[in-house]
């Protein structure tokens, strides 16, 4: 929008409609007018006014980039930690259940205490899972946001 100041501003109007001193007389030929015709309007001296709006435009569509860019970024290392931390909880309960079991085969534990260890363990890799998820949908999101995609000519492309 800041680009199209540059450019002449043409329109085309009309108007219509009666005038007469009296009211007696709005309805007869000579009360009558019309006008119609096009209409140019070029801004010759601005002192610089569009060309700073023109700067102020593409200052803010780069505030708009980079920010989107830190936000997307910001929340792409939260979902890797939170990856990280899921993984770490599922390999924790993964070693609780094989101890479990372990102390059932010794006859030291029911078998409650190894459906319970394994259920965790479950729940916990299932966690780990969805964050997996959630970071590569954010990452395939970002590149989409960024103009990328995967189409089958981007596919069968040659890879450089």
């Amino acid at each position: 929008m800041a680009r199209a100041a540059w450019f002449p501003v043409f329109s085309l109007g009309g108007s219509a409609g009666y005038e007469a001193a009296s009211s007696s007389g709005w309805f007869e030929a000579p009360s009558r007018f019309w006008a119609a015709g096009p209409a140019a309007s070029i801004p010759l001296l601005d002192f610089g006014g569009r060309a700073a709006a023109n700067r102020q435009a593409a200052a803010a569509y780069e505030e708009a980039v980079a920010s989107y860019r830190k936000s997307a970024l910001t929340a792409s290392h939260h979902l890797a930690d939170e990856v990280a931390a899921d993984e770490a909880a599922a390999a924790s309960a993964q070693r609780s259940a094989y101890h479990a079991d372990r102390r059932y085969a010794a006859g030291v534990a029911d078998y409650l205490e190894v459906a319970t260890t394994q259920t965790a363990a479950l729940q916990a890799q299932r966690s780990a899972l969805e964050a997996r998820v959630r970071r590569m949908n954010a990452a395939v999101g970002l590149v989409r946001a960024m103009g990328g995609g995967w189409t089958k000519d981007q596919l069968e492309r040659p890879v450089l």
